[in-house]
């Protein structure tokens, strides 16, 4: 493994293999995995900035779940194995949990 400091490091000065995964750790114990999937060379009709670069094209979509009672507001809590709930894992907002149990 080689390790180096965001700080002075571009990715000019980093040798990239597409499709490998590349772990970026910041605020000591945080880990991204980013994954280098194309290349291609820079076009006319591209942005012509350097500074522009890199361009992110993909972010994954995090799942959010609704309320299972009241199908309104968002999930705070998850319940396992409720019996009350009839499903497992049951989601449930602040608003329903509480009056529910």
């Amino acid at each position: 493994l080689q390790s180096r400091l965001m700080d002075g490091t571009r990715f000019l000065d980093l040798s990239i293999r597409l499709k490998q995964p590349y772990t970026f750790v910041h605020q000591g114990d945080c880990e991204h995995v980013m994954v280098f999937t194309d290349l291609r060379l820079l076009g006319p009709k591209d942005d012509q900035f350097v500074e522009s670069y890199p361009k992110q094209v993909f972010r994954t979509r995090h799942m959010r779940h609704k309320c299972r009672m009241c199908s309104a507001y968002p999930a705070q809590y998850v319940t396992k194995n409720d019996f009350h709930s009839g499903m497992s894992p049951c989601y449930f907002c602040e608003k329903c949990y509480t009056p529910f149990h």
